[in-house]
């Protein structure tokens, strides 16, 4: 009996270590994982983003979606797209959150910065003007129920004026560059401005003869007088039907405008001397 009991005492060591040795090498169970595209990205307010998760570890690789702070913040449909609110939210950074239904503590986020959607057009996009020439430009703001504006002519009033409506008043004279910008300035979001192009020329010459018209006898004189705006009296020439200085046929002009009847009645009618700038 003395002779079996170490032996008996022995099979039970070996028998807890073997089972030690069993525990030893059973596989730990894998980890569930989320991941989630793109991680951070910028939205207008109104508009959209597709976002991606993915599950690992798991079967069950759904995800449910959330976005932190409520639909003030935006909203987010059961696929992952993400639609900005229509206004901007304040702070403009919003977090998006992919968790995992296998284990609800798993999850991944996304930080959206939603910007504003505002754009500013103004028309007409371009026009010429003459110096002092005016133009009434018109503003639309996309995006934004406020739709007010601020004018502004760049480069100051070297380039023109513009009031408080859009009315633009070209300058006096030709600026260099000729080409003048015009700026609305979104008062809803001071950072979006649209922009028209004016191109400012000289005043075109405009010449006025008088008397006219003025029967003159033959052999008789008679002073023209010429009214002239933009441009120098110095710069005009007279001429009587297209020929400067006149003719004999159709008499004569002097360089001040003193016109000589010819000596017999023209055949063509109404021979008028006039002046080519």
């Amino acid at each position: 009996m003395r002779c079996g009991f170490p032996f008996a005492l022995s099979y039970v060591l070996l028998y807890i270590l073997g089972g030690c040795g069993g525990s030893g090498s059973s596989t730990p169970p894998v980890q569930i994982s989320v991941t989630i595209s793109p991680t951070s990205t910028t939205v207008a307010v109104g508009h959209t983003q597709q976002f991606t998760a993915s599950v690992t570890g798991t079967t069950n690789t759904a995800a449910t979606w959330s976005v932190a702070g409520g639909s003030s913040k935006g909203t987010i449909s059961t696929i992952g797209l993400y639609t900005a609110p229509a206004t901007l939210p304040s702070p403009s950074q919003v977090t998006v959150t992919a968790t995992s239904q296998a284990d609800s503590s798993k999850s991944a986020s996304a930080t959206v910065t939603v910007q504003s959607g505002v754009s500013v057009q103004i028309l007409p996009q371009a026009v010429t003007l003459q110096v002092n020439g005016m133009q009434q430009f018109s503003p639309t703001v996309n995006g934004s129920s406020n739709q007010t504006v601020t004018w502004s002519v760049v480069g100051g009033s070297a380039n023109g004026t513009i009031t408080a409506s859009g009315f633009y008043t070209a300058p006096a004279t030709v600026p260099n560059p000729v080409q003048v910008t015009v700026k609305a300035t979104s008062q809803a979001d001071t950072t979006q401005s649209g922009t028209a192009t004016v191109t400012v020329i000289a005043a075109s010459p405009s010449v006025t003869v008088t008397p006219n018209p003025w029967n003159v006898a033959i052999l008789t004189t008679q002073q023209f007088n010429a009214s002239v705006s933009n441009l120098p009296s110095s710069a005009l020439t007279w001429q009587v039907n297209g020929t400067t200085g006149g003719s004999q046929q159709f008499g004569f002009i002097s360089n001040s405008g003193l016109y000589v009847a010819p000596s017999g009645v023209p055949t063509t009618s109404k021979r008028l001397p006039h002046f080519q700038p």
